[in-house]
């Protein structure tokens, strides 16, 4: 049977250039478990050596090779399609042979193959990408980003004009325009417990989470808050906190008012215990557990509606004011550049801690400062990293891993710079790598969670070319 015209303009034009199946693993008729390692030019007594074996393939049909004719040409449209992207979508990245690589995952992801039924057999030929078969497919992981301290307004017009005032954030925009995005209820930190496979954690207090990895509070009597430095701007009749009011603390800081907090509160059983560079842990027997927010949540805003507020609330406020005349006259506020005015209690309501689950995947890395994923690996029984100062730590890995970063800490307490700079070093710093490698194929899945909201991308995610570009916070919001 003559082939058709378009296959033979097809084959002229892949003059010079290896045939499709070259070296490539096919599974045989009918099913078969078998696969052929197929070769250029096979000899007639190798293609004679499988007739005895069931039913030969024999020659393909004319409809079978213009399929292949069509499929190659849709091939070469969506690399196109994908190069454009890779140009386009991440910049200051080479574009080359990396890009041709990074296009080829997208593909493979794509499952992108070919059904030829040969002499109604139901054959099916599985075709593999042309450059997987000259290099190793990298390990399907998955990484996970969160930026603990990234809240957005409520209202949208807030949100918009906070977006206006940001520079480009490649890495972010990416996710935001392939991404699937999902709202997380609880936040982030439930969710992160379940990805764990401690969902039996997700409802404990998260102080009492953090604690864990405190042996001298894990079990202690009383009610335990996670209490985060901050700086406080007062206004005639509102009071603020800016993002730079998320304070850190050097250790030598911290020891100090651990310290020097049972002195001033003596006799009342209360104490801190220093958890990480922005948090400390309070304990207060006789203080009822009361609903607080998280102070990152109302960073850039006014905090008025987030104090607590009942009557079960008014131990607490009694000692949150208590703590701010101890901390305005104290003196590791006349060295700081940016002093504390307050030490903001939240986390503890919630359930107790309960007995162990099942064991942890041991492939589940943890790279935080934060005090809560530091107990919450504690409790599975797995060290947790200090941040690194990029993701090339965090992608050797093994097969998950989480990141919890700060915009905070991307710039010290008296950098003139504010949030639009520290956001825009932490998506260079972290964000556009984790989205170089995966688009390199380093990575199987990549999420962003920021705002009670969680950004996934995959390696075959930037095939949908045809969604439009998205401010980089759209996705957040």
């Amino acid at each position: 049977m003559a082939f058709p015209e378009a296959f033979r303009l097809a084959q002229k034009k892949r003059r010079g250039d290896p045939p499709l199946l070259l070296n490539q693993n096919v599974v045989r008729a009918a099913r078969g478990t078998k696969l052929h390692d197929l070769k250029a030019d096979a000899t007639r007594g190798e293609r004679g050596a499988h007739s005895g074996r069931r039913e030969s393939l024999g020659g393909t049909c004319a409809q079978d090779h213009q399929l292949r004719v069509e499929v190659e040409q849709r091939r070469e449209v969506l690399e196109a399609k994908l190069r454009e992207l890779a140009r386009g979508e991440v910049p200051d990245e080479p574009v080359g042979g990396d890009d041709a690589a990074a296009a080829q995952h997208l593909l493979a992801d794509a499952d992108l193959g070919v059904r030829i039924a040969a002499h109604e057999i139901g054959a099916r030929s599985v075709v593999e990408g042309e450059l997987h078969g000259t290099g190793t497919i990298a390990p399907v992981r998955e990484l996970v980003i969160v930026i603990q301290d990234l809240y957005l307004p409520e209202d949208p017009a807030a949100t918009a004009a906070l977006a206006g005032g940001l520079p480009r954030l490649p890495g972010l925009a990416f996710a935001a325009r392939f991404g699937a995005r999902a709202i997380l209820p609880g936040g982030w930190r439930p969710w992160l417990a379940r990805w764990l496979t401690r969902g039996d954690l997700a409802g404990v207090a998260p102080a009492r989470i953090a604690a864990a990895a405190h042996a001298t509070l894990a079990r202690a009597e009383g009610t335990l808050w996670i209490a985060a430095p901050v700086h406080l701007s007062a206004g005639l009749s509102r009071v603020h906190l800016d993002h730079r009011g998320l304070l850190y603390l050097r250790p030598d800081e911290l020891a100090t008012l651990a310290t020097d907090f049972p002195r001033a509160f003596s006799g009342s059983g209360f104490s801190l215990t220093p958890a990480s560079p922005r948090e400390l842990l309070l304990l207060t027997p006789g203080i009822e557990a009361v609903a607080t927010a998280e102070p990152a949540r109302f960073a850039g805003r006014e905090v008025n509606e987030a104090l607590p507020r009942g009557p079960a609330a008014a131990g607490l406020r009694r000692t949150w004011a208590e703590m701010e005349m101890w901390l305005h006259a104290h003196p590791i506020n006349q060295a700081r550049p940016v002093p504390v005015s307050a030490l903001w209690p939240w986390g503890a309501q919630g359930e107790a801690v309960g007995n162990a689950a099942d064991a942890v995947p041991p492939s589940r890395a943890a790279f935080a400062a934060d005090a809560y994923v530091r107990g919450l690996w504690h409790l599975a029984g797995l060290p947790c990293q200090p941040v690194p100062g990029g993701t090339d730590a965090v992608l050797a890995t093994g097969a998950g891993a989480v990141l919890v970063v700060e915009v905070g800490a991307q710039a010290p307490d008296s950098a003139p710079s504010g949030f639009a700079e520290a956001l825009a070093h932490l998506d260079e710093r972290y964000l556009l790598p984790a989205v170089r490698a995966l688009r390199g194929g380093h990575l199987g899945t990549l999420r962003f969670i920021a705002n009670d909201r969680c950004l996934s991308v995959r390696r075959g995610s930037a095939l949908k070319f045809w969604r439009r570009d998205r401010a980089a916070l759209a996705g957040l919001a």
